[in-house]
This record gives C-alpha cells, structure tokens and sequence, in this order.
C-alpha cells in the first residue's frame, strides 16, 4: 500500500480496524438459557428466541418469558409484522404468533432448522442441517428437494431471491442464491472455504454475511467481496445492517463488531459469553447470546457526528443520482476550508478515486467522470478541514 493512501485511510476512517470503548449496558433477563436470535417489528417490539423453548418479549418494564409452545431448543426468529412472527428450531420445530399467541405448526421434516426470513406474509424461507430447505407459499410449508447435504445455517428472502449460507467440513461451501418463483438452486455460487454463519441483505445489490473462521464477506451486486480488515478477528455467528452505514456483527467470545463510517470496528464489554444473535432498531444496536446475556447500546447518546452520512449532506448537492458517465458535486460551506479531498470507494471500503479540489470562497462546483465505473453503490467522501459528509451514489449505465 502507498504511504499516501495509507495516511487517508487512518485520516478518514475509510478501512483500519480498531478497538474502541463501548458503552454497552447488560439488560435484565428473566432466563439463564441460551439466546439465539433477537428481531424486532416496525413499532420497536422486540422478540427473543433460545433454547429449552424460551421466548422472551421486550415491554415497557423490559424483557418478559412468554408462554412457549414447544420445549426444543429455538434458533431463529423472523418478524414481518408485529402479528406475524414466525421462529424455527430442533427436530423440525416451527412455531408462529398470530398476533395473540405462540401456536406450533406442522413441520415436514424432523431435521434440525437454523434459519428462517420471509419475503412478505405469504412466501418464507427455513434451511437446517443436512440440506434442508423449506419453502412456505400461502400458508403451507413444503420440503424442498436439494442434493447438497451441507449444514444450512442462515436464510434470507430479499425481493425475488432467496439466499442461503452454511458450511460442510473439509469442503468448499457455497453461498447459494435461489429464485423464489422457481424450485432449482441457481448457479450464482460463490465458493469459500468458511462456514456462513448468518447472511443478510439490505437490497439485492448490497448483502453481507459471516462465520468462521473469522469471516465477513460483502456482496456488492454481482460479486461477493472480502473486506480489508488488518487485525484478526474471532470467528461471527450473526449480521444484521439497519441501513448501508450501520451495521453490527457478534460471535464467539463475546466478540463485538460494529460497521459505521464504511468501516468495522470491534468493541469492548464486559461480558465473555458467546453471541449468537444481533439487531438495531432506532438507532439502538443489541447483542444476545449464551447464559441469558441480552447486552445494549445506544448509539443515539454521545454519538460522534464528525461524519454525516446521508443523500443530501449540509452545504453539498449531488446529482444526477442515479448517474451514467459523470456525476456533478456543488458545495456550498460556511466557513470552509480552501480546499476539499473527495474519495469514492465501494461499499465495502476500497478505494476507487481520490481527488483534491480547491474551493472559491467557500462555493465551488465539480464533475467527476463515472464511466469507468462499474454497475452499483458507491460511497462518496467529502472532507473540508475536520469535517467529513459521506454521500451514496448509485452508478447505472
């Protein structure tokens, strides 16, 4: 790496790996069973699912047991709305909420299930061990036939895809991308040798996923990408992104990892505990895992503000966006300094221009070429003298 680009990179934040101090709050739980998997709806509940059964549901006085319909161990939970909520588990377990209670449904296979996401009400997606793939259409779950007899560990349904991530020892696993409207797995494979413990998409051109060992993968529209991250890591069990600049991982150890300023960055706590499940809503990222451990941070307090992301940052404009060839950039600051670095990278933090560009009296107006560029989302960094804005532009020829 060129002693340039490198000093941009510890000045801007765009890809070091760092530990930093969180403040993150250990919240009361009313069971010491293992929690796999936390989501919450659109109105800010909050449902956790864990072994033995346990089902716990967040309430103005915090987190409370519900009746559960099963006693087998539960890995997953899905929230389409606040009454419809649907959890998988051991030995083919599925249960769902009707906006009432918890009622057990029938399964067709015995075979353990890991995962489970839905596209809407009326179409989902549950994987498990051995290959195991259910697909759910109109209120009928069905066994999909599949030959691959890897450990399914993560689904997720995002428009007309259904993606599946998992692992087999000793051979190489690919995530696999499946069309809902067909019964065929699609030759869109990217193979690895790490088991994909969780994988979740924010559109179908912006995914990610992670596992071990120590793995975090980005998927960028056409190709998955592994992002430069200089300091080892401990292996990830969950991902989950509220938008393309906040996201959250955890896993084995009680490892912390959050995704801000096109960045990851691990945080440090109090716990040791493994993680097994992870979730933001409204700005507050939450973390559960083994022994009752539900764990908090609110990123609305203190939050640093040094990078704004956003469409339309203070004292920029860009447009057009979606762009072709070229992509204009007025700026507009108070009290500026004379000059500007402009840098876009990919979402998942390289590097694809930089650019210096002088200001007249705080006004200036820019064009920078994009038809060298590639199909998809980039970043767009301003920075004037200790301020940064970050922007997102989408490139479509």
């Amino acid at each position: 790496m060129k002693y340039g680009t490198f000093c941009l990179l510890m000045i801007f934040g765009l890809s070091p790996f760092k530990q930093i101090s969180g403040q993150w709050i250990a919240e009361k739980c009313p069971t010491k069973d293992n929690l796999n998997s936390i989501s919450f709806s659109d109105d800010g509940t909050g449902w956790i699912v864990g072994n033995k059964g346990s089902i716990l549901m967040k309430s103005s006085d915090g987190w409370k047991l519900i009746e559960s319909p099963t006693a087998e161990n539960l890995y997953s939970v899905t929230i389409t709305d606040k009454n419809n909520i649907w959890a998988v588990g051991a030995k083919g377990t599925i249960i769902h909420f009707n906006g009432e209670r918890w009622e057990r449904m029938d399964s067709p296979t015995k075979w353990n299930l890991y995962s489970v996401s839905f596209n809407n009400r009326k179409k989902g997606l549950a994987v498990g061990e051995h290959g195991t793939i259910l697909l759910y259409d109109n209120g009928k779950w069905e066994l999909h036939e599949n030959k691959l007899r890897a450990n399914l560990l993560s689904a997720n349904c995002i428009d007309n895809y259904l993606w599946i991530g998992g692992g087999l020892e000793c051979v190489k696993f690919p995530i696999i991308q499946m069309p809902d409207n067909k019964k065929n797995l699609s030759v869109n494979y990217f193979n690895s040798d790490a088991i994909i413990n969780s994988i979740m998409f924010l559109n179908p051109a912006e995914g990610w996923a992670v596992g071990s060992p120590s793995t975090i993968l980005h998927y960028t529209g056409t190709t998955w990408e592994t992002p430069v991250i200089p300091e080892k890591f401990p292996s990830l069990k969950s991902v989950f992104f509220s938008d393309i600049y906040n996201g959250i991982s955890a896993g084995y150890g009680g490892t912390i990892m959050i995704f801000k300023n096109n960045a990851w960055t691990k945080e440090s706590h109090s716990t040791n505990e493994d993680l097994n499940g992870v979730s933001i809503i409204n700005g507050i990222y939450y973390a559960v895992g083994n022994k009752g451990t539900i764990l908090k941070r609110d990123y609305n307090k203190g939050n640093n503000t040094s990078d704004i992301p956003g469409e339309n940052a203070t004292g920029i404009e860009i447009f057009p966006n979606p762009c072709d060839d070229k992509v204009n950039i007025l700026l507009n600051f108070n009290n500026p300094a004379d000059k500007v670095d402009i840098i876009i990278t990919t979402t998942s933090g390289k590097i694809i221009m930089e650019k210096e560009h002088r200001l007249i009296q705080g006004n200036s107006e820019l064009v920078l070429s994009t038809d060298a560029l590639a199909n998809g989302l980039y970043l767009l960094q301003v920075v004037n003298g200790n301020r940064s804005f970050l922007n997102k532009i989408l490139v479509n020829h």
